[in-house]
C-alpha cells in the first residue's frame, strides 16, 4: 500500500527529499505531493499531511505499521519514530516550524501529531477502533484529560436558541442551492435536527 503525502507548495527540493528517505527507511511506500497551497502575506509554517486509508477497525493505522518491527499493541513506537524522523527531516526548513497531521481517508477526521506527545497520547491511539471528531473534525492530545479529544471540546454553547447546555456536534444544512448554514448543536438538539426539527436554523444564520 502507497500512503499519500502532502508537503505545502513551497517546499524545496532537498526538504521534499528528507521526507521521502524517512518513509523509505521505515520501509513504507508514499507518494510525496508538494501541494498544499496557502494564501497570504508572510512565510506559512510547514505541514506533513499523511493520508491513512481506512482498514476497519484499530488497524486503520496498519499501513503505518512498517515504521518498525513492533507488532499488535506496540505498533505505537514504530508510528512514533516515523513521526519523530519526520520533524528531524524539517528541522532545517527555512519555513516556520509546523506540524504533523494523519488524515483518515474516509471519515476525513484529522489527527495533529506534534512533536512532543507522550507515549500514552502515541498507545491510546493505537487503540482507538474507531476514529470521531463530531464537532471540528480535528483530534488533539489533551494532557489534562489524558484522551484524544476533539479540538472543540468545551469551547462552544449549543447554537439552538434558548440552550445553555455545550455543543457536541456540528451539523451543515443547504436550505437552497449555493447556501450553506452550519450550526454546533449539543447530543439533544443535534437528534432532533436530524429528525426534522428545524428551530435550530430559523434564525437567518
Amino acid at each position: 500500500m502507497t500512503i499519500g503525502v502532502m508537503l505545502e507548495s513551497e517546499v524545496t527540493d532537498s526538504e521534499r527529499a528528507a521526507v521521502a528517505k524517512v518513509f523509505e527507511s521505515a520501509g513504507i511506500k508514499s507518494d510525496i505531493q508538494a501541494a498544499y497551497i496557502r494564501r497570504g502575506v508572510g512565510l506559512f509554517p510547514w505541514i506533513i499531511e499523511i493520508t491513512v486509508v481506512v482498514a476497519g477497525g484499530r488497524f486503520m493505522w496498519a499501513a503505518l505499521s512498517g515504521a518498525g518491527d513492533e507488532a499488535g499493541r506496540d505498533g505505537w513506537k514504530g508510528l512514533k519514530r516515523l513521526i519523530a524522523g519526520l520533524y528531524e527531516a524539517r528541522r532545517a526548513s527555512r519555513a516556520p516550524p509546523g506540524g504533523v497531521v494523519l488524515k483518515e481517508s474516509e471519515s476525513r477526521v484529522e489527527t495533529q501529531l506534534p512533536p512532543d506527545l507522550p507515549d500514552e497520547a502515541y498507545r491510546r491511539l493505537w487503540e482507538i477502533e474507531n476514529l470521531a471528531a463530531l464537532l471540528s473534525g480535528i483530534l488533539k492530545w489533551d494532557n489534562d484529560l489524558r484522551e484524544w479529544v476533539d479540538v472543540f471540546t468545551g469551547q462552544y454553547r449549543c447554537f439552538h436558541p434558548g440552550c445553555t447546555g455545550l455543543a457536541t456536534q456540528s451539523r451543515v444544512r443547504h436550505p437552497e442551492p449555493n447556501v450553506m448554514q452550519s450550526r454546533l448543536l449539543c447530543d439533544q438538539h443535534a437528534a432532533a435536527s436530524d429528525a426534522g426539527d428545524l428551530s435550530a436554523w430559523n434564525d437567518g444564520g
